[in-house]
């Protein structure tokens, strides 16, 4: 029964945040910036958003509110950058060589993204009243 709450749980947090992220990525950032210029973007927000999650079970509870506001505000601005990075068309490498390395590493960038978000609705659930990190049962 706890852990189909916490199903329900996370797919109405993920529902949630994509209903309430942007349509932009961000006020600084360019989207005729080049591709180079997007994975800097998205490495920045990556390396934030690890720093965050680590120092989540170091911390209090009113600290660890503000760590989840902080990892949200960096996943609103990286995934619209993300989603346009991973849309780079076939046709703008000049080989399929070229393309294919694109393929890895947008691949592995995604991966990254994807156990960010996941860590994050794992930390965010932790905190709902049944969870046992806030009863302490």
């Amino acid at each position: 029964m706890i852990n189909f709450i916490r199903s329900m749980s996370l797919i109405l947090a993920l529902t949630a945040l994509s209903f309430s992220l942007p349509a932009i990525a961000s006020e600084k950032h360019n989207h005729s910036a080049t591709h180079s210029d997007a994975l800097l973007f998205l490495l920045t927000h990556k390396i934030a958003l690890n720093k965050l999650q680590a120092q989540f079970k170091d911390i209090g509870l009113d600290e660890k509110i503000d760590n989840l506001s902080n990892q949200k505000q960096h996943l609103e601005k990286a995934l619209p950058v993300l989603n346009g990075y991973m849309a780079r068309p076939e046709t703008r490498y000049p080989n399929m060589q070229m393309y294919h390395e694109s393929l890895k590493s947008r691949g592995a960038i995604l991966a990254d993204f994807s156990d960010l978000i996941d860590h994050y609705f794992r930390l965010h659930t932790s905190l709902l009243p049944s969870s046992p990190a806030v009863t302490g049962h």
